[in-house]
């Protein structure tokens, strides 16, 4: 939530507010509690005294509600003299901070005693956030005791008020190469885990501050720097520009650590009773990956505080609740060498094993800067023929000739749903993903013929390894109860089809193949009642379209191959950009598929994406969640772990003779087969989440549609 975005005001506080001002009153003093060892009735006793000792000592003071949008959030309370202003307190609820709120009324507040020419004074907790919050808005400490600051803000023309800022040591610079041709560049902090893609104007200042350069601005700068202000803004709230001579550890002694959900490190105990890291380089990541690019294991040890730190950032303390923590307890966080050296080695974008956050509200979400881990990224050239922009044959060359290990590429390539779900799985209610999908197909009210003919002719188009077929071969024969089943395969890669033949070797009658290009294949002698492509479409070779500028008749307006789909499948373009790409293939797979399937036959598409038009060429369609489709509980809990994670764990497990498939794997059947060894070895790093969070191996299944296509006819 932004300040900006909402309505925030300040009424005056009444009698009926002194419970709400209680607790936010509260809020303000949890720094110096925690750690404290008090019970939480020693800590209101406390704080109630304190609460009524400030109103006793400053009973004309301005006690205002901050309300956001009528609702109160907060409180502020300042006091005047013919002197000065004393900004007394000044906090919100938990849920409303790091928005701008407090800076904006606390600039609003600068702003009154400028145009009465009066200082503005506050005592704040040395080891708060909100010390590098007041020196960015101009106050200088004037005077200081063990616990507390006193900051002043003088009323000169801050405007002009250059103040000058280095890049913070826990600032880098990150590249992605995944785009042909193209390097994308941004800045990462390796304590939050916060990215930005600096604008151009903003880049040169970043390069000139990462070289150890001070660069320095007034109010007055940013606003005339426009978007380029607003971006350098940022990147001083967000701690990346740092005012020179701060420390910049100081805004997160107060703030919860917590190991990245993204991050696949593990520590376990040694036979020999030493603590343990194994871990992957976190600095870069190669996509199709070569067999020599796979990650390599790292096993390092680590320091006792590194160790203590890594094994209670779980989210519930802040780096000083576990400087509390009997073992680590010390007089000044920041005094301690140990845990600078600790925090450096946790954070460092190697490892990236730690992360600091303000709210524990971000820790049950992948995708917030705290469990993210930013690096550098690659893409393989491990096909020197690898498509580019969709081309067909490109495409039909790498099926053909690129891919030589049917398992590697399901494994560690181009991961499918299909293969992450191979083995029962709670989410599928105890069957494996071809099993499930065969049951969902093969409904009578779904595929009517089902139960009316004593056979059943499907084509799987594009078969992966052949697990896809043998779960659903299984499934189908015992659905049909005692209806022929005849299944065929149509794949391009003769690894591919390898792999099928020896995995559905005990099927009888056989399973037939055809090796053909799916986009345009021709099968003669054979209709289908059932044809499946689950999870090949996106393969497909695509077709550009750009836009005629020498025209001006919209009809005409388009160009180049893909225009041609256009025309035929009557696709709208309205509010297309000047060139997109069509799936051509994929207009042209349907096309091929309504001449090979039966009256009444059905086509079953699976693929990641959305849809919101079908080409006209005659079917009956309908749309539907690939988890609505296989009726997928995505509440069960799963375990945390990627391509990566596996290779983590099974560089331990295999100490053991253990190991796990690249596969989904639920809690319960983690439990059942590696608890015991788990608890032996005091592994530590394992988690799970909920399906829905896609933190697992493989695609999020929440990606994916199911196009159902039937043939009319009987």
């Amino acid at each position: 939530m932004q300040a900006s975005e909402e309505s925030v005001t300040l009424r005056p506080a009444t009698p009926d507010d002194e419970a709400f001002l209680l607790q936010v009153y509260a809020g303000t003093r949890s720094d110096e509690l925690d750690g404290l060892g008090w019970d939480d009735n020693q800590k209101l006793a406390f704080v109630s005294m304190q609460f009524n000792a400030q109103r006793r000592c400053y009973p004309e003071a301005d006690n205002k509600i901050i309300l956001l949008n009528e609702r109160p959030i907060g409180r502020m309370l300042v006091g005047a003299t013919e002197d000065e202003i004393l900004l007394i307190d000044i906090a919100v609820l938990p849920e409303h901070r790091n928005a701008g709120i407090g800076t904006s009324l606390i600039r609003n507040l600068l702003s009154e005693a400028a145009a009465a020419e009066k200082p503005v004074r506050v005592h704040v907790f040395k080891y708060s956030r909100a010390v590098h919050l007041y020196e960015r808005l101009g106050f200088s400490t004037v005077s200081c005791d063990s616990a507390y600051l006193e900051m002043a803000w003088v009323p000169d023309d801050r405007s002009q008020l250059i103040i000058p800022y280095r890049m913070s040591p826990y600032v880098h610079l990150l590249e992605s190469h995944l785009v042909p041709g193209i390097i994308q560049r941004g800045i990462f902090h390796q304590f939050t885990g916060e990215v930005l893609e600096p604008r151009e104007g903003v880049r040169s200042l970043l390069f000139a501050a990462k070289l150890g350069n001070r660069v320095s601005f007034s109010e007055d700068d940013l606003t005339n720097l426009a978007e380029d202000g607003t971006q350098i803004r940022q990147l001083i709230e967000k701690e990346f520009l740092i005012p020179d001579g701060y420390d910049p550890l100081t805004p997160f002694v107060n703030q919860y650590v917590v190991r990245p959900l993204q991050n696949p490190a593990l520590a376990y105990v040694s036979e020999t009773g030493e603590r343990l890291l194994v871990r992957t380089s976190m600095a870069h990541r190669v996509y199709s990956p070569r067999r020599d690019e796979l990650p390599a294991i790292i096993e390092e040890k680590m320091t006792d505080i590194a160790t203590r730190i890594f094994l209670l950032a779980d989210g519930t303390r802040t780096l000083r609740e576990i400087f509390h923590t009997p073992g680590l307890e010390g007089a000044n966080i920041l005094e301690e060498p140990g845990v600078r050296q600790a925090l450096d080695f946790l954070t460092s974008p190697e490892r990236q094993l730690i992360k600091f956050t303000p709210t524990t509200e971000d820790l049950g979400d992948p995708h917030k800067p705290c469990n993210t881990v930013p690096r550098n990224l690659y893409h393989s050239l491990r096909w020197d023929s690898q498509p580019h922009q969709g081309s067909s044959n490109s495409i039909i060359d790498f099926h053909l000739q690129g891919i030589e290990d049917a398992w590697w590429e399901f494994d560690l390539i181009e991961t499918t749903v299909n293969h992450s779900f191979r083995f029962p799985n709670e989410a599928l209610g105890g069957l494996d993903y071809g099993s499930r999908f065969c049951l969902s197909a093969l409904k009578p009210e779904l595929l009517p013929l089902v139960g009316r003919s004593d056979r059943l002719e499907v084509l799987e188009v594009g078969g992966g390894t052949g697990t896809f077929a043998r779960s659903f071969i299984k499934e189908a024969k015992r659905v049909l109860n005692g209806a022929e089943l005849n299944y065929h395969i149509l794949d391009l890669s003769p690894a591919l089809i390898e792999s099928q033949r020896k995995l559905l070797a005990e099927f009888s009658p056989a399973i037939e193949h055809f090796q053909q290009d799916a986009t345009r294949f021709d099968i003669p002698g054979h209709r289908f009642d059932l044809v499946i492509a689950n999870e090949v479409i996106a393969d497909f070779p695509t077709s550009l379209v750009r836009r005629n500028e020498s025209t001006s008749d919209k009809a005409q307006g388009w160009e180049g191959e893909g225009a041609y789909y256009l025309e035929r499948y009557d696709l709208s373009p309205e509010d297309a950009p000047d060139s997109f790409l069509v799936n051509s293939g994929a207009f042209e797979f349907l096309e091929s598929a309504w001449r090979h399937l039966s009256p009444g036959g059905m086509l079953i598409v699976s693929e990641y994406g959305s849809a919101t038009r079908y080409p006209k060429i005659g079917f009956k369609c309908k749309l539907l969640p690939l988890k609505e489709f296989l009726e997928m509980d995505d509440q069960v809990l799963i375990l945390n772990a990627n391509e990566e994670g596996i290779l983590c764990l099974n560089h331990i497990l295999g100490k053991y003779g253990m190991s796990l498939p690249y596969a989904v794997i639920s809690s319960t059947e983690f439990d059942r087969q590696f608890q015991a060894i788990s608890e032996q070895i005091g592994l530590a790093g394992v988690s799970f989440s909920p399906l829905r969070q896609g933190l697992h191996c493989g695609p999020e299944p929440g990606d994916f549609m199911v196009l159902i296509m039937t043939r009319p006819g009987s």
